[in-house]
């Protein structure tokens, strides 16, 4: 049995979308437990239990779900989100072998996205954003570090070992992830276990998230730093470089050199974008950078 853990803060068009669409999955032993702040006039059925939570945060509305879930799956997406019938179907299919405690897949843009939430879409996915840095194996399906609690698929006594940061407003999923793969589990990436997710646009809705989104990474690899955790510190590295390069370059002029590569990276990055998205993030990825850059200092400096 799966259950769904679904945190929101009031029921809307978005939510009752994200339900419509779980209902209609093709894997049919499940429970949906919806979190409301409070309930008002949210959808009926024997399938959906409810918990009014408060205005607390996600990671506190999940951990909720997970102590009254009666599912030996526990199944995460967002509220502004909405699964493939097949979603978990897939994910099961995916999560059977022993050693696997994590599946997860691709957050796609929804049919009704703006032009500028695709290109922060794309700009997360591609090889130079953070879809680089989640990254381990090769291939469709690959094993990653972590997955996104907007569409996670978790064994129940492993999240409920490790349960979400609740001092964290982002980030919470990453710890969980961590802490699954040290206790010697894999996390897997399957590009058939999809959801649709609406996420900030660029610019400055998807910069502010980002910068936040850094200053909480930051925590979490303060808290549990290892080699695989280096790759964080390079945007923060990037923007300390581009802040001190004037004095750098009053000293010697060879420390112009990487700056004269990074642009080619961000043209080989956006060549496969769609070329309404090419344009936007010819100038988003190096903003995501620094804005990403600047939080992680700040959470490691706090």
């Amino acid at each position: 049995m799966i259950s769904i853990i679904l945190p929101y803060k009031t029921w809307d068009v978005v939510v009752a979308k994200c339900c419509g669409s779980l209902i209609k999955q093709s894997y049919t032993d499940f429970e949906i437990i919806l979190l409301p702040d409070e309930r008002t006039r949210e959808r009926q059925g024997s399938l959906f239990k409810y918990i009014e939570t408060g205005p607390v945060l996600p990671s506190v509305k999940r951990n909720i779900g997970m102590r009254n879930a009666k599912g030996d799956v526990f199944a995460f997406i967002d509220s502004d989100a909405y699964a493939h019938k097949d979603w978990l179907k897939n994910a099961i299919a995916r999560l059977q072998p022993a050693s696997v405690g994590v599946v997860g897949g691709p957050n796609l843009a929804p049919e009704n996205a703006s032009w500028l939430e695709r290109a922060a879409i794309d700009m997360v996915y591609c090889s130079l954003g953070t879809g680089g840095s989640y990254k381990i194996g090769g291939g469709d399906v690959y094993e990653s570090r972590e997955m996104a609690s907007s569409n996670m698929v978790v064994k129940a006594h492993l999240a409920k070992e490790f349960v979400f940061d609740e001092t964290l407003l982002t980030s919470e999923d990453s710890k969980m992830c961590y802490d699954i793969r040290n206790a010697g589990f894999k996390i897997l990436y399957d590009p058939s276990v999809k959801v649709w997710h609406h996420r900030r646009p660029l610019f400055w809705p998807h910069l502010s998230r980002m910068f936040v989104q850094g200053r909480d990474k930051a925590k979490v690899v303060k808290q549990m730093f290892g080699k695989d955790k280096l790759i964080f510190f390079v945007p923060s590295m990037f923007t300390l470089y581009l802040m001190s390069l004037p004095l750098l370059l009053w000293w010697s002029k060879l420390f112009l050199i990487p700056l004269l590569f990074y642009p080619l990276a961000v043209l080989m990055a956006v060549w496969e974008m769609p070329i309404t998205t090419k344009i936007p993030n010819l100038l988003g990825i190096p903003l995501t950078h620094m804005f990403y850059g600047l939080g992680f200092i700040k959470g490691m400096l706090r």
